[in-house]
This record gives structure tokens, C-alpha cells and sequence, in this order.
């Protein structure tokens, strides 16, 4: 892709009067990417300037976005003594659960192959995310948060004597990709070609974690809470398809993992800080984008299986 500043000016000049579609993610996903990436061989006045430009496009393409998100939103009528048996019940009832049971009874090895490459391109980044999120964070989340990072490089955030970069998580998913034959997919890439919903479910986790650090969290507890229900029959569809336990570590790890994390999440990172209900608006608007890019993705993977 890699599509240069005037171009996107050129391109988005008509459909910012229009409103976001998704066709629309790809140029977003350039435009993160634009802010986000190195930039070699230019003065540092010049990459500034590129990147209050892309920021520009960017805000002006996600404002559309948010507007036609908050009209369909439902959330605020939970906002009354938010508890995480409400959360959850929420959650349960926005998520889109036909593509991974359809993947764990019918899936082919093809759509399986289909699924490592589309899945990478969005997890690649989750160590971004909590990074990011990590950084705006209350100091106390923020203890829970770099414990969540540190798990996910593989390391014990109490006892960091046995680091091990085969336990680093993009790592063990990079086994899946060779088990399909695939390349690797490495953060900031802008050479492959993948699903348009792929790249708006980046997209808003990326906005997620702009907005506000409560955003920032609805939209890592959406994941934490519903990662291990969904991989989990992912992880039954591969084994099905006799895909070798080794190479779905990944899977098996997160299924355990991420059961812990959700609960401590709410603990330790949400649920001390929501003192008013503008608190709570904000965790629901996080939470509400973050459903509508997993569902994006799933659907996207629905809608191009064999």
C-alpha cells in the first residue's frame, strides 16, 4: 500500500463529506502508520510537518467514524453502578460469534491458513496497545498493565531471571505462521494486503488508546474477556485439522491466560476509577469500538472463507 500524503489528501477530499466507510480503513491504517513509523532520511522539520498532516486526515476520518458509532450505541443506558457481571452480559451480546463456530466444526486448512494470516496482521500490535495504554495510565493500573506486558514478552514481572524470547507471544504465533507457509508479520507493515475489516479493527483499538485511558481499557477488557471463548474454538478447529499442539501454543496459552487477566483487569485497572458517570460513559465508548473492530475482523474472515 504505502500511499503517499498527497494522494490520501486527494483521495479523501470527496468522502470526508460523505462519512467513513469501511473501505475507508486502509487509508486509515497509512495514516496511524504515518504518525506511528520511523521516518529516515528527512530533516526533522519535514517529518513533523508529514505527521501533523497525517493527524489532520486521521481526525477528520475518525470523527466520522465515532459520530456514526455513538448514534447506534446502546451502552449508556448501563451506566447506573457498572459491575463486571454487567460489563460481561453486555459484551456477550454484542459479540459476533458465527465465524468462530462455524471455524471450529467447518473450517478448511485454507481458511485456517486464511485465519493465522489475517489474526497476525492484529495481534502484531497488542504489545502496542498496552504500551500505549500503559503510558496515560493511573500509576496503579499501570502496575497491572505492565504486568499483562511483561506476560505477553514472557517474562514474570516478579521474577525476570529466565527471560526467554521463545516465550515472547508474537513469537509463538510466528510458529503458525510457518506452519502455513506464511511470512511472518511484523508491526508497521504497510507491503501486504490484507482484509479491509483486518485493518479497521487496528484502527480502533489504535483510537481506543487515544481517546482517554479509560477508552483505552473498556477496549483491552473487550479482548481479555473475550479472547478465550473465541480462540478457544479456533484452537479446536485447528486441532481438528490436526494442526500439532506445539504449533497452536498460542492459542492454548491465551485460552488459559486471558481468563486471569480479564478478572484482573477489572480489579486492578478499571473498576477503581470509575467515579462518575462520564467515567463510566468513557469506559462503554471504549468498550462499544472495540466490539465494533473485533466483529469487524471476524466478519471480514466470514466473508472470505472457502
Amino acid at each position: 500500500m504505502s500511499i503517499g500524503m498527497g494522494n490520501l489528501v486527494s483521495i479523501r477530499r470527496q468522502s470526508f463529506k460523505e462519512g467513513f466507510v469501511l473501505s475507508d480503513s486502509p487509508i486509515l491504517y497509512e495514516l496511524n502508520l504515518a504518525e506511528m513509523s520511523p521516518i529516515a532520511g528527512i530533516s526533522y522539520e519535514n517529518r513533523e510537518d508529514k505527521r501533523i498532516k497525517a493527524a489532520s486526515l486521521r481526525a477528520q476520518l475518525e470523527s466520522s467514524l465515532l459520530s456514526q458509532i455513538t448514534e447506534k450505541s446502546t451502552s449508556l443506558s448501563l451506566i447506573n453502578n457498572l459491575t463486571i457481571n454487567h460489563l460481561d452480559k453486555y459484551i456477550s451480546s454484542k459479540i459476533d460469534s458465527r465465524y468462530v463456530n462455524w471455524f471450529e466444526t467447518s473450517a478448511t486448512h485454507e481458511d485456517a491458513k486464511n485465519f493465522v494470516q489475517e489474526y497476525g496482521a492484529d495481534q502484531v500490535y497488542f504489545t502496542q496497545y498496552l504500551s500505549k495504554l500503559a503510558a496515560i495510565a493511573p500509576e496503579r493500573a499501570a502496575i497491572e498493565i505492565y504486568s499483562n506486558l511483561f506476560e505477553e514478552t514472557g517474562v514474570n514481572i516478579h521474577d525476570q531471571t529466565s527471560y526467554d524470547i521463545t516465550s515472547f507471544h508474537p513469537e509463538i504465533f510466528r510458529r503458525l505462521c510457518l506452519h502455513f507457509d506464511l511470512p511472518s508479520i511484523e508491526r508497521f507493515h504497510s507491503g501486504e494486503k490484507f482484509n479491509k475489516e483486518t485493518y479497521y479493527c487496528i484502527c480502533m483499538m489504535l483510537l481506543c488508546v487515544r481517546l482517554g485511558y479509560l477508552q483505552g481499557a473498556g477496549a483491552m477488557y473487550v479482548l481479555e474477556s473475550t479472547i478465550p471463548g473465541q480462540l478457544g474454538k479456533i484452537n479446536n478447529g485447528l486441532k481438528r485439522l490436526g494442526i500439532p499442539k506445539d504449533k497452536r501454543l498460542f492459542l492454548e496459552m491465551h485460552c488459559k491466560l486471558d481468563t486471569t487477566h480479564a478478572q484482573r483487569w477489572w480489579n486492578y485497572a478499571i473498576k477503581e476509577y470509575l467515579y462518575t458517570s462520564e467515567n463510566t460513559s468513557e469506559l462503554l465508548q471504549g468498550v462499544d469500538l472495540a466490539l465494533s473492530g473485533r466483529n469487524a475482523l471476524w466478519q471480514g474472515l466470514l466473508k472470505n472463507k472457502n
